[in-house]
């Protein structure tokens, strides 16, 4: 019998996580999925690992590479290696709930839906755990979860997907390149048909130093490229004139600001070629006016450093710096009022 579900796993240098990620895959309580794990050419324990569970569970399929693709190459051969209707993916990190695929599943075969979204976890080094929601209780409606999307983003773990929607729309994930699924997911979600919400935490999102969340190095910049391949895939796909603005604010989002507070946040000294870039390039996708009323939606202290960056890189800088300084400030004087 032909697996249902496909599970998707990229592996690199793994060693310390794989065995709580594998079982709790092998573990799940539906059944028929096959486990398609990508060993991306890891330099530790992970290919034997991979290679000791999958000699014990038939369903599990390895494919070892001898050259490093990053997460993008590894999803885009399971993908392609993979015989079931219905994608997952799982990060080698992370870890599910043992209903995690049931859940998913049957919510997307009652619903006919393309899209089934969950809420998950997100835990730090320390083992604090933060539940993290992709919108409570929201009504079946797929314009709405579009909209939800493009306004909040998510993982592309967080989810169930036809296998249709990236064979079709020819929407496989950049290779070589850190932030790949910013390259493809707003095309994704703009493309389905139905898109259903259940109210579950079924994953668990681990936060770690090595994480790419946290890099902080040249492949933080990779992003840049991924969020214009993102809004070019939009445009290929006639999807950019009905959620121009949805899609512009995404950009927005994954272009300029993030991009720009997180090399405030990360880097020393600031690259502040990079930041010339990015308030140089943004301009060929957003015009003065959209960029200024994006800024303005952002919180206060978004608003004041993302400003006065516009006027120089290095006013942003301290005014990223002035900010923190207060809030540290504000922080400490609350805490003390609260004793």
């Amino acid at each position: 019998m032909s697996p249902k579900v496909a599970i998707i796993v990229p592996v690199y240098n793994q060693e310390r996580y794989l065995h709580k990620c594998l079982d709790s895959l092998v573990n799940q309580t539906f059944r028929d999925i096959e486990i398609i794990c990508f060993n991306d050419a890891s330099t530790d324990r992970s290919l034997s690992i991979l290679q000791e569970y999958a000699a014990k569970d038939s369903r599990m399929v390895l494919i070892n590479s001898v050259l490093n693709v990053k997460q993008g190459g590894g999803r885009n051969a399971g993908i392609r290696k993979s015989t079931a209707p219905y994608l997952m993916f799982v990060d080698a990190d992370d870890w599910v709930t043992y209903d995690y695929v049931d859940k998913h599943y049957k919510a997307a075969i009652e619903t006919d839906a393309d899209i089934v979204i969950a809420d998950y976890y997100q835990n730090d080094e320390s083992g604090n755990t933060q539940i993290c929601l992709m919108g409570k209780n929201l009504p079946i409606d797929t314009e709405l979860m579009k909209h939800k999307y493009l306004e909040c983003g998510g993982g592309v773990w967080t989810s169930i997907y036809k296998r249709h929607l990236f064979e079709y729309n020819n929407l496989f994930f950049p290779e070589n390149i850190f932030y790949e699924d910013n390259a493809v997911m707003v095309s994704i979600f703009l493309s389905a048909k139905k898109i259903v919400k259940i109210d579950d935490c079924l994953y668990f999102y681990r936060q770690h130093p090595q994480s790419t969340t946290a890099l902080k190095d040249n492949r933080f910049y990779e992003r840049l490229k991924t969020a214009i391949m993102s809004i070019e895939h939009t445009k290929r796909l006639g999807l950019y004139a009905k959620y121009e603005s949805g899609i512009k604010n995404a950009f927005f989002k994954l272009f300029y600001k993030n991009s720009i507070i997180g090399i405030y946040e990360r880097f020393r000294p600031i690259p502040y070629d990079q930041i010339k870039y990015i308030t140089s390039k943004v301009h060929d996708y957003l015009t003065p006016q959209e960029l200024n009323n994006f800024i303005n939606r952002c919180n206060r202290r978004e608003k004041i450093v993302l400003k006065a960056t516009w006027i120089s890189p290095v006013l942003g800088l301290t005014a990223f710096r002035f900010m923190r300084r207060m809030s540290h400030i504000y922080s400490s004087m609350k805490n003390t009022t609260s004793d």
